[in-house]
């Protein structure tokens, strides 16, 4: 008896995809456990591929609109009791300590460059970089 598709034997393509089923659960572990060298290329370029047109639609948009002039003819400054209440919302503890840590030195074309970190009143540690010209430049 012929199915609407034609000649269509369920037993017959159940086998061969049994049989191809462990190539595809191989290729599953793969791109699930993320190795292989292959497969990081491949979405590597496949980002860029994507990415591409965003990017060139992006600069292109940009350049038809440049940027504005705001102006701020009729500009008031906040009167001193709205300033003192903003204020507070930058307030902190001067005498906590911060601890601060030069964690590496370095001199690269005439600049001194220290990666710093210190606490926070959370105890948190934030990373920093210094860098000073040493001429002064």
């Amino acid at each position: 008896m012929r199915s609407i598709r034609g000649s269509f034997s369920f037993k017959k393509d159940a086998r061969r995809m049994h049989r191809r089923g462990s190539d595809i659960a191989k290729l599953k572990s793969v791109i699930e456990n993320n190795t292989g060298p292959l497969l990081m290329i491949v979405r590597r370029t496949l980002l860029i591929v994507l990415l591409a047109p965003l990017c060139l639609t992006w600069s292109t948009y940009a350049q038809e609109y440049p940027t504005q002039k705001v102006h701020r003819a009729d500009f008031q400054p906040a009167s001193d009791e709205v300033f003192e209440v903003l204020s507070q919302f930058y307030d902190y503890d001067h005498t906590y300590p911060l601890m601060p840590r030069i964690v590496e030195s370095w001199e690269d074309d005439g600049i001194s460059s220290e990666k710093v970190v210190f606490t926070t009143q959370n105890d948190d540690r934030v990373p920093g970089e210094l860098a000073i010209p040493q001429n002064g430049d």
